[in-house]
């Protein structure tokens, strides 16, 4: 069972190495998560959903534009990202539970989850 890393994320969502960056990567109940800027310059970002296959590798299921901040529902996945201060603690609401992430090095938040619903997103309080 291979873990969803920066390389595999890449690889999984058929981005190239060589200009895309993955700014932070989130796994959890066979759903992961990837915040990606496929050209490395800070103008475009976007979040690759992915999913378990049975014999443990990732495969990705959805990818669309993200911003720099957001929320968003898919059939496979919540989300929820943003920028803060390095090391900072952002809370997030998600089905009325309050957790905390904690961005990484560059700044950069990802909380995801398996949907519950249609229309409910997880929120940064």
């Amino acid at each position: 069972m291979r873990a969803l890393t920066v390389d595999s994320a890449l690889e999984a969502g058929g981005w190239d190495p060589r200009c895309a960056t993955v700014l932070e990567v989130r796994t959890g109940a066979d759903i992961g998560l990837a915040l990606i800027d496929p050209n490395g310059d800070g103008s475009q970002l976007y979040l690759d959903t992915y999913t378990r296959a049975a014999e443990g590798d990732w495969v990705a299921s959805f990818s669309g534009s993200a911003g720099d901040e957001g929320e968003w529902w898919t059939v496979t996945a919540v989300a929820c990202w943003g920028h803060a201060e390095p090391g900072q603690a952002v809370e997030v609401e998600y089905l009325g539970d309050r957790v905390q992430v904690r961005a990484n090095a560059a700044g950069w938040w990802l909380f995801g989850a398996p949907p519950a619903d249609d229309d409910t997103v997880p929120r940064r309080t």
